[in-house]
């Protein structure tokens, strides 16, 4: 089953991209698994389309 998102452009468009499945990387043998916990709010996001820099001046999309 192909996955596709839509992603936004520099010129303020959107584009499909298909994930492309593969073989998945076996794990290595004898290494211990290390959890990790992640925090994040995945209901706020920056808006794609604003023009400033997401990594000092994001813009937030309400209503996203």
């Amino acid at each position: 089953m192909a996955i596709t998102l839509r992603l936004p452009q520099k010129d303020r468009t959107l584009r499909d991209y298909t994930l492309v499945g593969g073989t998945p990387v076996a794990p290595v043998a004898g290494v211990p698994l290390q959890n990790r916990i992640a925090f994040s709010a995945a209901h706020v996001v920056c808006d794609p389309f604003a023009d400033a820099d997401p990594g000092s001046n994001a813009q937030i999309d309400w209503d996203g």
